[in-house]
């Protein structure tokens, strides 16, 4: 009798390192699993193999997701169920093909996220990004042969939910199936009952409450310095099609002129980011980072880690992109909001203290979001 698996899908290889990694290890540590079989269908950067998975492992580059390589995989590592890291395009059509095989499924909450993800122009988007818009046209043909679909019509309700940002998915009439979703998905807490419930078509009898997993990069500066430095979370906004490249730039040239001479200031970098985006940007005062740096200032746009940056510091800053809409759902993580960099400098002279929220940083020596995910999956199965 073959041995059966759980499986990890994920974009790339980076973000397979992310929470799927932690979780596998922590099934490993906390009940000797070690049967996993991990998908990705792009890669970040080359050689675009996992760094933290161990090579043991079966790991499968799938830039097209193909059925019938899935299938083909399936067979030889027969799955006990599949966890996801969101409910992106890929992940739907992933989701599916294990759904309609009877696989148990799970969906982690990967980040913040808002009504509708503001883009540029669908033109500009086909020729800034002609190998993504032809892989988003195959998985719109994949998930249409899986749920048994018209190929046209699915291709244009998937349209008008992530690109136009029109419709919910319960609006859809095609690819409103309760193959599309997980079996159970793993969320923050209750505040995002509505969201799932809303924008995908969950119900509550499907939520299990985690946490935020991003609360666990503070743990690792919880005894480290706090440092009179500025600290700029950066987006995955050029590469994911939302902002254009030449704005991007353009900004990024004013925040080196503008924040360079005042303080140290560390570039925290996003799991898909481009390096060479921020080529222009070396200088000694300066210093790029995968680390989540314990600073006194916190500088971005609209990123998941805004709110992490909120539970450290009370000198938060969200800096306005020229013609680009700030999310509403993050006003909140900020002190100031801001388009002025006069305003920022006159900031930083103003305000020299730091509060931190003392009670979370108690309550956050026990946190591990992880644990609640592992010990799910193998109440499911045992």
């Amino acid at each position: 009798m073959l041995e059966k698996f759980i499986y990890f899908y994920d974009l790339n290889e980076k973000l397979l390192d992310r929470f799927p990694y932690k979780i596998t290890e922590l099934l490993k540590k906390k009940y000797g699993t070690s049967k996993f079989v991990f998908l990705y269908s792009e890669k970040y950067e080359k050689p675009g193999f996992p760094s933290l998975i161990s090579n043991e492992h079966p790991i499968y580059y799938l830039p097209t997701l193909s059925i019938k390589k899935i299938q083909k995989i399936i067979t030889n590592h027969p799955p006990i169920s599949l966890i996801t890291c969101g409910m992106r395009l890929p992940d739907l059509l992933v989701l599916s093909l294990f759904n309609k095989k009877g696989v148990p499924t799970y969906m982690v909450q990967h980040g913040l996220f808002i009504e509708h993800l503001e883009r540029i122009p669908l033109l500009k988007i086909i020729q800034q990004k002609v190998i993504k818009f032809s892989q988003y046209f195959l998985y719109s043909r994949t998930l249409s042969k899986i749920l048994g679909a018209f190929f046209p019509k699915t291709l244009f309700e998937l349209y008008l939910y992530f690109i136009k940002g029109s419709h919910k998915i319960p609006q859809l009439k095609l690819i409103n199936k309760k193959e599309i979703l997980a079996t159970q998905a793993f969320i923050f807490d209750e505040s995002w009952d509505l969201y799932y419930s809303n924008t995908y078509g969950y119900n509550k009898s499907q939520f299990i409450y985690i946490g935020n997993p991003d609360f666990i990069l503070l743990k690792n500066i919880l005894e480290s310095t706090e440092e009179d430095a500025i600290c700029y979370i950066s987006q995955s906004l050029v590469e994911d099609g939302r902002y254009l490249k030449s704005d991007y730039l353009n900004f990024l040239d004013e925040f080196k002129t503008n924040l360079s001479g005042i303080k140290k200031v560390y570039i925290k970098l996003h799991p898909r980011s481009k390096i060479d985006l921020y080529d222009n940007l070396k200088h000694p005062n300066i210093e790029f980072t995968d680390d989540f740096p314990r600073c006194k200032y916190y500088f971005g746009h609209y990123s998941s880690l805004l709110a992490v940056a909120n539970k450290v510091s009370s000198n938060v800053i969200i800096w306005e992109l020229n013609g680009h809409k700030t999310p509403k759902e993050y006003i909140k993580y900020a002190n100031l909001i801001t388009s002025n960099w006069e305003e920022v400098k006159n900031y930083f002279s103003e305000n020299t203290e730091n509060i931190i929220d003392k009670d979370f940083i108690t309550d956050l020596k026990s946190f591990n979001p992880f644990e609640k995910i592992s010990d799910t999956i193998i109440k499911k199965h045992n």
